[in-house]
Order: C-alpha cells, then sequence, then structure tokens
C-alpha cells in the first residue's frame, strides 16, 4: 500500500489522494484504489482509506480472522506511534482477531500498489484525453466506476479522515527502536508486540524470535485525551501534561500537577509530587506550578524526557556586562 499517489487532473488544477493496495486470499486477489479530496497523508487518512476494504472483506468473507500488512516504510504515513496505536484499536473494533504489520527493507517498498496507482493515473489521463471533465474526486470516482477496469475503487470523503482524530490519543510515547522495527504483531486490544525482523514460525501464534518486544498502549492516556481540553484555560501554554504511559518505556512516572506557563505573567516553581511504580509519592524537583500574581524574572532548561526543570534565579548583582571583545591587528598593518 502506498498513499504517495496525488495527481492533478483537469483544468481547474485540483489535487486528490488515491491510496492503493492488493488484498491477496487463499482463494486469489483483488486490487483496489480509494480516492479522496483530502490531501491528509497521516495515520488517520490511512485508516479512513482502508476502512471501507476491511469492512468489505469483512462481510464478504466472514471466515477471515487474521490480516497481514505489507508496506514501505515512511514514517508521516506508516512508521509512527499513531498508527500503531490506530493498528492496536481499529482491527478489534472491524471484527478480527489478530493483524500484523511488516515493513519491508529500504529501497525494497516497490510493488504491485505501485503499479496499481499508475494504471488508474493513466486511464484518467486516457478519459481527460477523450473530453471527460474530471475536477474532483468524486468524479473520478464516477468516470473509473463506469470503466471496464478490474481495480476496485472507493470513494472517500474529508469528514471520514477527520472521524478518524477522534480515535487518535495525543499522549503517547513513541516505540523503543522505531526506526529498526520489521514488524508489529497485535492479538490484544491496545497490546503490540514488535521486532528487528517479520517471523511467521509459529502462525497464527506468536513466536518469541528475534527477541520480540511487548508494549501496551495505557487506557489512562485515552481518558486523559479526553478531558485535556477541559484542564487548561485559553491563556495558558502546556509544557507538559499529567501522564502515566508504560509504552517502551519502564520510567512509568505520574506527574500530579499540570505544569502550564502563562504568555503574560508566570513564575516557575520547582516543587511537585511524584508517583512511582511502587507507589510511594515523594517530593521531587521538576514539575512546574504557573504563578499569576509575580512577573520575577526566571532562566530555565527543560529536559523533555523526564519533564522536569531546574529553575535559577539570578540577581541584579549576578549579571556583569559582557566586555568587548578585543580585535586583533595583523602584524603587517602594525
Amino acid at each position: 500500500m502506498d498513499l504517495k499517489y496525488s495527481q492533478t487532473f483537469g483544468a481547474s488544477k485540483r489535487q486528490i489522494t488515491i491510496h492503493t493496495g492488493v488484498i491477496y486470499r487463499m482463494d486469489g486477489h483483488k486490487s483496489f484504489a480509494s480516492i479522496s479530496d483530502s490531501l491528509r497523508h497521516d495515520p488517520a487518512a490511512i485508516w479512513a482509506h482502508m476502512k471501507p476494504v476491511l469492512l468489505e472483506l469483512r462481510q464478504l468473507h466472514p471466515q477471515v480472522t487474521d490480516v497481514h500488512f505489507f508496506s514501505d516504510g515512511p514514517t508521516p504515513q506508516y512508521r509512527n506511534k499513531q498508527n500503531f496505536y490506530l493498528l492496536s484499536t481499529q482491527m478489534y473494533k472491524l471484527g478480527f482477531c489478530r493483524a500484523t504489520w511488516n515493513f519491508l527493507a529500504s529501497g525494497h517498498g516497490k510493488g504491485a500498489p505501485d503499479a496499481i496507482g499508475g494504471a488508474v493515473k493513466r486511464q484518467a489521463d486516457a478519459m481527460v484525453s477523450m473530453g471527460c471533465d474530471i475536477n474532483d474526486a468524486e468524479n473520478l470516482f464516477k468516470c473509473l466506476q463506469k470503466s471496464d477496469s478490474v481495480i476496485r475503487f472507493y470513494s472517500i470523503m474529508p469528514t471520514e479522515v477527520v472521524s478518524i482524530d477522534s480515535e487518535c490519543s495525543k499522549s503517547l510515547k513513541p516505540l523503543v527502536g522505531t526506526m529498526k522495527i520489521h514488524q508489529l504483531y497485535v492479538d490484544v486490544e491496545s497490546n503490540v508486540s514488535h521486532r528487528i525482523l517479520s517471523c511467521f514460525c509459529s502462525r497464527p501464534a506468536v513466536c518469541s524470535c528475534y527477541n520480540i518486544c511487548h508494549s501496551k498502549f495505557s487506557i489512562e492516556d485515552q481518558l486523559q485525551d479526553a478531558d485535556s481540553d477541559d484542564c487548561c484555560e485559553p491563556d495558558e501554554v502546556i509544557v507538559a501534561e499529567s501522564s502515566s504511559v508504560d509504552v517502551g518505556d519502564n520510567s512509568d512516572v505520574t506527574a500530579a500537577s499540570c505544569a502550564s506557563i502563562r504568555r503574560s505573567d508566570a513564575v516557575i516553581t520547582s516543587t511537585a509530587t511524584v508517583k512511582s511504580h511502587g507507589g510511594d509519592n515523594s517530593s521531587m524537583p521538576g514539575a512546574f506550578s504557573a504563578d499569576a500574581s509575580s512577573s520575577t524574572p526566571t532562566n530555565m532548561s527543560l529536559s523533555t524526557k523526564s519533564f522536569y526543570s531546574r529553575a535559577t534565579r539570578k540577581t541584579d548583582d549576578q549579571f556583569e556586562p559582557r566586555s568587548k571583545r578585543l580585535r586583533r591587528i595583523p602584524t603587517r598593518y602594525q
């Protein structure tokens, strides 16, 4: 599958997106192409394009319980934490039991889906040369439906892409070694197993070859995403949120206070309560709290891994003017 195809058709110079792929079954195969006016190529758009394909596969072949995806590994589309999360949730909502996502090696991603995309664009060019006016995705879809092509076409509305956004999580941590992952395996919702090479030696069960790792997307993150808009005022900028994530990292540290900085006046303090794995609460420098009643300047350095800062205040006596740099005069001009 590939989401790279976008071509300008007709005189309006508008662009559309064509997502292509091939379904291989024991009794044959089927080529498909989904067309949309939406130019988004992120994981939400990926699953919006694949959803009608998988729903039709489930309806026509209810005996199919396992789906194996094979694709190249572009990070904006497939090889990212959001796509991993949607794989672990959407497959079960569609009625499947297990799924794998396999990334081909670099330079080996070309295949049948690329040929399908080229065939669709050549067919559209032929229609335009014969006088057919194609000015949007819906018009192209209707024209292609009238042709005698063996490719199954789907029309994806931009609202369908937006609807998938509500099912995404905004507080995910990336899996450790994402760029080295070549196989993802899901058999439990919100759980994903990954390794550096693909292996099907004990299919349908998952084997332990190539040091397979197991990660879980925390449900607390999903609940926090629903309440994140309510806990922040419009005039605040969030620096670090209260989260508890256990994906690819064994730290699982939860900050008790939500860090925020007001745009105009704020003071950063370094006192918070942190909850560790053992459940002990201790005072640890690192969380932030905004105080709108003060405007004392503060110098700080942020650490994105542990979400804390070391705030240091300097008095007026500590600020010394920087001496001018003396310019060296070459010997020949002296």
